[in-house]
């Protein structure tokens, strides 16, 4: 989670307010609508944060959804909302990295934010196993952690068949005949 400074105009008097988001809607915000006229086309998200368009999608419209920080055009822009801005954040990097423009910081920080996702991963398969009593089948697990974390990212059946198979591994969870799965007391 990332924390942003927030203004909004509202009736005439100026508000700060944090704004807590995931890393990947920060990079977006600080990559594409921070400094400039506040608005970003969905070519211009892909090409600066190096997202696929799925995953340029499902940011934005989170951000347009759950924050109310962007509004969707017709055009498939994304523009700040009426009398919101974000306030210029100086270093998103510790202080003592060599370079510490947004750009340049993508590469890290989308590995931390693909470590964060895993470990959510892991959470909501350990979870979901230990509450069962029955060994579940992968697809009934894979439905599960789409439920849990499903609202914070896009949940990809791969990441999560290999998340499963890494559980099993490591002797947390064994595979039971026919794809099933149960958690190793």
């Amino acid at each position: 989670m990332c924390t942003l400074l927030r203004t909004s105009l509202v009736g005439g008097c100026v508000e700060h307010h944090e704004l807590q988001c995931g890393t990947l809607q920060a990079i977006v915000l600080l990559s594409c609508f921070n400094d400039r006229d506040g608005v970003a086309t969905l070519a211009n998200v892909i090409s600066q944060c190096s997202l696929s368009r799925g995953e340029a999608l499902a940011v934005l419209h989170s951000l347009s959804g759950e924050h109310g920080i962007l509004e969707e055009r017709l055009d498939m822009s994304f523009v700040l909302s009426e009398g919101n801005s974000l306030n210029r954040v100086h270093s998103v990097a510790p202080p003592n990295a060599p370079d510490s423009s947004p750009m340049k910081m993508t590469s890290p920080i989308l590995r931390k934010m693909l470590d964060d996702q895993k470990n959510c991963i892991d959470s909501a398969l350990m979870t979901t196993i230990k509450k069962s009593s029955a060994p579940l089948s992968e697809v009934s697990l894979i439905a599960a952690v789409e439920k849990i974390v499903g609202k914070r990212f896009v949940v990809q059946v791969k990441v999560v068949k290999d998340r499963l198979a890494i559980l099993v591994d490591k002797e947390y969870v064994e595979e039971c005949e026919g794809k099933h799965y149960k958690y190793l007391a």
